[in-house]
C-alpha cells in the first residue's frame, strides 16, 4: 500500500514537473522580456525537482531489487536463460557438425565411421558408438 502511495506521488510530481516546464516553454514563447534570472530561478527549481525525482527513483528501485524474491526471480530467471542459452548453442553445434557429416558418439546409424582425432576407422552396426577405442575420441566423421 505504501508502494502504491509512493508511486501515486512520483507520477503526481513528474505531472507537475512536465505542467512546469510547459509553462517555461510558453512563457519564453509569449515573452522575451523575462529576464535571465526569473529563467534561471524557474529552471533551477525544475532542477530541484528532477534531482529529488531521480534519487527517489532511484532509493524505490534499490529497495525493489533488493528484495528476497526479486533476487529469487532474477536468479531463477538468469538460470533459465542459461540453459536455454546452453541447449540452443549444443543444438546449433550438433547440427553444424552433422552439415560438415560430422557425428558425436552416441546412438548412431550402422555405417563406416572415421575418427577425427586419431583417424582410425570405426565399423559400427547400429546403436550406441560410445567413444574411438583407440583414442577415446567422440567425434566422428560418416564415411560410408
Amino acid at each position: 500500500m505504501a508502494e502504491k502511495r509512493k508511486l501515486e506521488e512520483r507520477e503526481k510530481l513528474k505531472e507537475e514537473l512536465l505542467e512546469k516546464l510547459e509553462k517555461l516553454k510558453e512563457e519564453v514563447r509569449k515573452s522575451g522580456e523575462k529576464t535571465a534570472s526569473e529563467l534561471e530561478k524557474t529552471i533551477g527549481e525544475i532542477g530541484k525537482d528532477l534531482e529529488y525525482l531521480s534519487k527517489d527513483f532511484a532509493e524505490f528501485f534499490k529497495e525493489t531489487f533488493e528484495k528476497p524474491q526479486v533476487k529469487e526471480a532474477i536468479a531463477r530467471t538468469r538460470s533459465w536463460l542459461t540453459s536455454a542459452l546452453k541447449n540452443a548453442a549444443d543444438s546449433l553445434l550438433r547440427y553444424g557438425k552433422e552439415l560438415d557429416g560430422l557425428y558425436d558418439a552416441g546412438d548412431l546409424p550402422a555405417g563406416k565411421y572415421e575418427c577425427i582425432r586419431c583417424g582410425r576407422v570405426v565399423e559400427h552396426k547400429g546403436g550406441k558408438l560410445t567413444g574411438c577405442p583407440t583414442c577415446g575420441g567422440t567425434t566422428f566423421k560418416k564415411i560410408d
